[in-house]
């Protein structure tokens, strides 16, 4: 009976993590982040956007789908509602990179980051920098890490909601100089 017990509790543990990250999921031991978004903007003025952005690298428009490479993001745990003190070490410390994939479909398109990495000044490395994979932080044995969920998902999930919600974008043009 304290075997059915503790089987049916693992069960709803494991139920519980899979319903607070509903952008991150896990591929092939690796960390990737999707999520849609209603737009009125086409696909060339959203790709130029991210060229606009200086964040993102490589942009190329093929059919249905944008690609580009992101780099350089510093994420927003202050804007999350964290402390400096409420959150991973890795997250204030590095900025965030990875490839991008926009799709589109009928007024919609679906963000799309794969192979995040985390990339941070590192003085014993003789190049100066570190690149590390978000999952290494993120991932035990191909399930997220507690810490990962309770805090720092939910730091990177608002980051890259607003860095990919273009419909909040303002596009200043002055003609008057």
């Amino acid at each position: 009976m304290k075997k059915l017990f503790f089987i049916l509790c693992l069960l709803c543990s494991q139920l519980s993590f899979s319903q607070e990250l509903p952008h991150f999921f896990i591929v092939n031991k690796q960390l990737a982040w999707a999520k849609v978004y209603d737009t009125n903007l086409q696909k060339e003025e959203i790709a130029q956007l991210l060229r606009l952005n200086g964040l993102f690298k490589e942009v190329e428009i093929n059919g249905n789908i944008i690609t580009a490479r992101l780099q350089f993001v510093s994420a927003d745990y202050e804007g999350a509602g964290y402390n400096i003190l409420s959150r991973g070490w890795y997250v204030a410390n590095s900025t965030i990179g990875g490839k991008l994939a926009l799709q589109f479909k009928d007024g919609k398109y679906r963000a799309v980051i794969s192979g995040i990495v985390l990339t941070r000044s590192n003085l014993r490395d003789t190049l100066g920098i570190s690149v590390q994979p978000l999952a290494d932080f993120a991932l035990k044995k191909n399930a997220f890490k507690t810490s990962f969920v309770n805090s720092d998902s939910k730091i990177y999930d608002y980051t890259f909601s607003n860095l990919f919600d273009f419909n909040a974008y303002v596009v200043f043009v002055n003609d008057n100089w």
